[in-house]
């Protein structure tokens, strides 16, 4: 099942680590991003306009995905909002990505080799 797996890390001095894993010569997972957090510098705040709101919405994901916050947080959701969110989220990812925008994007599958 898990033949011909390797799994490359990359370690920067900013602390950054880029992780690629590669199964049977084709990479399966790229590395992710999140550096609209690291450079913003514009207003957060959400009701003014449509940039500022879709910055903010960024803003604010991408803080909530950090290792560290949803370390604690996870484990304080109730059933319900574990659901609530997963179905949120797995519901706007079904709406608005077409399939192959969903490997790529999202599971970060290297299709283009099959």
């Amino acid at each position: 099942m898990f033949n011909n797996i390797r799994l490359i890390a990359i370690g920067y001095p900013d602390g950054r680590i880029l992780i690629h894993l590669i199964t049977e010569g084709k990479r399966v997972m790229s590395p992710h991003t999140h550096n609209f957090i690291e450079t913003y510098d514009g207003l957060v705040g959400f009701g003014m306009d449509r940039t500022t709101d879709e910055n903010t919405l960024k803003y604010y994901l991408q803080k909530f995905s950090d290792d560290t916050l949803l370390d604690v947080i996870i484990g304080r959701l109730s059933d319900e909002q574990l659901s609530t969110l997963f179905d949120t989220i797995s519901h706007l990812l079904k709406k608005h990505l077409s399939e192959p925008e969903y490997h790529r994007l999202f599971l970060k599958e290297d299709r283009q080799s099959e």
